[in-house]
């Protein structure tokens, strides 16, 4: 015989399976780590996406509050407009009733009714001054809510 007992094969064989059996336990191993990674990797990609995805949303709302800024500002505008309008035909109404009254319109610059219609254009310059301010305001919280988004895109 060759000099392998029934013991020896039995040893043989068992340490062969046994091997296998760690070469398919580090098998799945690795194969676990390569999913994992594959997870990590798809994870990592929809992140980032994500990620731009939202900028991009950033940098649009920019755009738009950009544009918001300049309608307020155009709005004002046109607010002043029609607020100067307004003064002047509410000045020539009192100036007419003054005149159909039978008062002096066209006095000199220290009489009352010159003096009233002087109050009349300095009020009417003051709304047309609240209406700038509060047009600029307005228009300057949607620049900054502009600028804030692009930081946030900038992110």
């Amino acid at each position: 015989m060759s000099g392998f007992t029934t013991a020896t094969y039995i040893t043989l064989a068992s340490t062969v399976v046994s091997a296998f059996g760690a070469y398919q336990q580090q098998q799945t191993v690795n194969n676990n780590i390569a999913r994992q990674n594959i997870i990590n990797s798809n994870n990592a990609i929809a992140a980032q996406n994500e990620a731009n995805f939202q900028a991009e949303v950033a940098r649009n709302n920019a755009i738009i509050a950009r544009d918001n800024a300049e309608a307020v500002r155009l709005r004002g505008i046109s607010a002043e407009q029609d607020k100067a309008l307004a003064g002047e035909k509410v000045a020539g109404a009192a100036r007419a009733r003054q005149a159909a009254l039978g008062f002096l319109v066209d006095d000199t610059e220290d009489s009352t009714n010159v003096g009233l219609i002087g109050d009349l254009a300095e009020a009417t310059q003051l709304d047309i001054l609240r209406i700038r301010d509060h047009a600029d305001l307005e228009a300057r919280r949607a620049e900054v809510q502009g600028v804030n988004f692009i930081a946030q895109a900038d992110l």
